[in-house]
């Protein structure tokens, strides 16, 4: 079989994609991946791929921006890699991939076809008219596809509600984790005393993720901005890169709080930096599955969500977290001191996140594939 995406840069759909190609090729099946190219590969993942047996293709023309002259020939690549290695089944993920894909399997008379969109850009990207066109082609790509896979129930329904394919088409596949590996990787926890020259009795807490508009950095910051000039024990540690940086820091500073919120960067580990925080921070204004969200519970870590995507599906009581909406941003500073207050004052249900992490295990999403795959090549 053949999975196409659009890119394997760091990230939940680069994971999910080389994780699945590893879990299918241990099952016995033969693997190819096409992908574009990625300024930040997921190497580690890539190579323990390659040692299972994986064939990578790449597609040089293959990009995340719309480019007629770059996507027609990356249409090309593909077809012409399709026709040379004769698949019999093609699974393609994200969108520029997905809709290169399957109009290019459109030529293979047979050939069945699966499309993961790994999430949706029906908000928090781009302005409505380009919006409504993502949609319109989504639409009319859906057609030439065999099954359709959401990550999670929330991510199905908002494609339905637009009319992206048939309620018989969709099916859910959580993302999956390796949550044995997440735990080695965390240990030993940073000592964040040290690594950020705050007191030892500091209550931090964690966000991980790209610095663009859509993680909600900026936005979040007004609203939680009382709490910490109310507390100066608290401090907020964002690790990831994007263009955002400079805004979020100048915004950091014109509050005051640059001894209280860190810009860290990339880091390539950033699992030691959550295992030694109080909670987890996840103000997006859209996610796909929020595999962060999975990553935190399972160390224990309860979690300060936006109400967006399909989170509410993990963040779905108080023994994992609280919830705020975006839609009342008033009320979103109250919640969040709430959620410090509960972190230290109501006993720990880590074992409670744990045991939801485990249900989006990496056999549990290789085992449901496996039954899709089986659907349609029956």
């Amino acid at each position: 079989m053949v999975h196409l995406v659009t890119h394997l840069g760091k990230g939940g759909a680069a994971n999910n994609v080389l994780l699945s190609a590893i879990g299918l090729r241990k099952q016995g099946f033969s693997v190819s991946i096409l992908h574009g190219p990625s300024d930040s590969p997921e190497d580690t993942r890539i190579a323990e791929a390659v040692d299972q047996g994986v064939v990578f293709h790449p597609i040089p023309n293959l990009c995340r921006e719309i480019s007629p002259v770059r996507d027609f020939r990356a249409f090309r690549e593909i077809r012409i890699l399709l026709r040379k290695i004769s698949p019999n089944l093609l699974h393609t993920h994200q969108s520029k991939a997905g809709i290169l894909g399957r109009w290019a399997a459109k030529r293979f008379k047979g050939l069945p076809v699966v499309h993961t969109p790994h999430g949706h850009v029906f908000y928090g990207y781009f302005p409505p008219w380009k919006t409504r066109l993502f949609i319109e082609i989504e639409r009319r790509a859906a057609r030439h596809c065999d099954l359709l896979i959401g990550l999670t129930q929330k991510e199905v329904e908002d494609h339905l509600a637009r009319s992206i394919g048939q309620p018989s088409q969709w099916r859910v596949v959580h993302s999956g984790i390796e949550l044995d590996e997440i735990r080695r990787l965390s240990s030993p926890p940073v000592d964040l005393a040290e690594a950020l020259r705050i007191p030892a009795d500091s209550r931090v807490f964690v966000s991980i993720g790209r610095l663009e508009p859509v993680k909600g950095f900026v936005d979040f910051l007004p609203h939680i901005r009382p709490a910490f000039e109310k507390d100066a024990s608290l401090h907020w540690v964002i690790l990831g890169e994007g263009s955002q940086r400079e805004n979020i820091q100048a915004t950091i500073e014109a509050f005051g709080l640059k001894k209280q919120v860190h810009l860290v960067g990339w880091v390539d580990n950033p699992h030691p930096w959550l295992a030694a925080a109080d909670g987890l921070l996840v103000p997006s204004k859209n996610e796909g599955m929020g595999r962060v969200v999975v990553e935190g519970f399972a160390l224990g870590k309860p979690v300060f969500a936006a109400s967006v995507g399909s989170l509410p599906e993990m963040v779905r009581d108080e023994d994992h977290g609280i919830l705020f909406d975006w839609e009342n941003s008033e009320g979103i500073g109250g919640l969040f001191e709430t959620f410090i207050r509960r972190t230290t004052t109501v006993p720990s249900q880590d074992s409670v996140r744990k045991e939801t992490a485990s249900r989006y295990s990496t056999e549990r999403m290789i085992d449901a594939l496996i039954d899709c795959y089986q659907e349609i090549l029956r």
